[in-house]
């Protein structure tokens, strides 16, 4: 991306995160989305100086949702075998209070 666009950077793990105001960002969309595609950008658009959205590829959007469903998995599966190990315990719940749990 153009260096016009880092006005501020950070760093997330290693990677250079571009942060943008909104304004520039509706001014030089075209060239922000042209860094996305072809750089893998990530661009944080801020307002007042506030984060309040990111720009990624598609690619890493998709790699994020299949992190975060086998996160979802990983907690999901952390809940049955607490009450299987509380049911063998002789702790048991009625279906709502399990539901309950996996919503918190």
């Amino acid at each position: 991306m153009d260096s016009t666009f880092a006005k501020a950077t950070s760093q997330f793990d290693s990677r250079e995160v571009v942060r943008v105001s909104i304004t520039e960002f509706r001014e030089k969309f075209g060239e922000i989305l042209q860094g996305i595609r072809e750089n893998d950008d990530w661009v944080v658009v801020t307002e007042d100086g506030e984060a309040v959205a990111a720009t990624i590829s598609m690619e890493a959007f998709e790699f994020f949702l299949r992190m975060y469903e086998r996160v979802e998995d990983k907690i999901d599966l952390a809940a049955v075998r607490k009450a299987k190990e509380d049911s063998d315990d002789g702790e048991t719940m009625t279906l709502e209070e399990f539901k309950r749990q996996l919503d918190d």
